[in-house]
């Protein structure tokens, strides 16, 4: 089974900084899981305690945006299956006339030929 992209890159991401040889720290990154695809570069002179609150913080609208976004499809989707719907049932009442109109047809040609 294949495995699924992740659909909100946040939701998995890490916040990693390095410290040179030096001394120094490097900025910040936000990184994907598993693949460590950059994310974002944060400022280096941010505390670790307050990263952590910048990362939940974005992992909070990004859920919420994410979840906004599924509702609106689905009420886009739930639109369109009741049009199509109607014009379904719509091709399916011509269809039934149709059919009752050669069924009569039918019957009188049968008719008459019995007589």
């Amino acid at each position: 089974m294949e495995e699924r992209k992740e659909l909100i890159p946040l939701a998995n991401a890490h916040v990693r900084q390095d410290t040179n040889a030096d001394g120094t720290k490097t900025p910040w990154e936000v990184q994907e899981n598993v693949t460590n695809d950059l994310l974002a570069v944060l400022p280096r002179d941010i505390s670790d305690s307050y990263i952590f609150k910048i990362l939940s913080f974005a992992r909070k609208f990004e859920l919420l945006a994410f979840n906004i976004g599924m509702r609106h499809m689905q009420e886009e989707l739930t639109g369109n299956w009741e049009i199509e719907k109607e014009n379904l049932l719509s091709v399916i009442k011509g269809l039934e006339i149709a059919n009752s109109k050669l069924a009569e047809k039918l019957g009188d040609l049968i008719g008459e030929e019995e007589e």
